[in-house]
């Protein structure tokens, strides 16, 4: 994931379950709107 100012985020599940950016970000303390899933050239940068 990646927040408003561009920082990565990375949240360490099983590879059976998904990860939630809302409750990420609730975890966090910011707003859901705040993050977003990284696209793929973004992880490998």
């Amino acid at each position: 994931m990646i927040d408003r100012e561009g920082n990565v985020i990375v949240a360490i599940v099983k590879g059976t379950h998904r990860i939630s950016t809302s409750r990420v970000a609730e975890a966090m303390g910011v707003s859901g709107e705040s993050l977003r899933m990284a696209k793929p050239e973004e992880c490998w940068k």
